[in-house]
């Protein structure tokens, strides 16, 4: 990793925390053990994208079905409880929304996400995963009605500015001089 990317990863990174409030965090609501999930979570998703993009024999189509059912197999044995769940209470639009959601959403975007890996690279597409938490504050803005601040503003920014630096994108193209 060079200092320039090591650099935007740290821009990223505060971009993402400021966006967050984190100075507002109580520190006894942090280390419960659903935000270590989560971290969790992370860390197996930027190995399964180095894995993801070290697999170039295997169709992202394929690597995400075998995701998924892996996936669903660990949820089902470690964290569902079927014998609580009264599945014929559940009405048709709870399965077709289960549907959507699974088919459409997750499996369609990892699929596409996968795809990019093959194409472009994992650094490239991996750093777009900064624009989950300006994505996620936006559509909560217009679809909850959040309210949005200066800091989520300023860490949208910071964001936006590391995604541009690690992708080495440039917003204005410089014309030639002509002589």
């Amino acid at each position: 990793m060079s200092k320039k990317d090591a650099l935007a990863l740290f821009i990223g990174a505060i971009g993402v925390l400021t966006m967050m409030h984190i100075w507002s965090f109580d520190t006894e609501r942090i280390f419960v053990i659903h935000n270590l999930y989560f971290l969790l979570a992370a860390v197996l998703w930027a190995i399964l994208t180095i894995i993801s993009s070290k697999s170039t024999k295997i169709s992202p189509i394929v690597f995400t079905f075998y995701m998924y059912i892996i996936t669903v197999a660990l949820d089902w044995l470690f964290f569902v409880d079927v014998r609580s769940m009264a599945f014929e209470t559940f009405d048709g639009i709870f399965w077709l929304n289960i549907a959507l959601i699974s088919l459409a959403a997750s499996t369609f975007t990892n699929t596409i996400y996968f795809l990019g890996i093959e194409k472009l690279g994992a650094a490239e597409v991996s750093s777009f995963i900064f624009l989950v938490p300006f994505s996620a504050i936006i559509l909560s803005a217009i679809f909850l009605g959040e309210k949005l601040d200066g800091f989520i503003i300023l860490g949208t920014v910071l964001t936006l500015f590391a995604v541009k630096m690690l992708n080495n994108i440039r917003v204005l193209k410089r014309r030639p001089k002509s002589v």
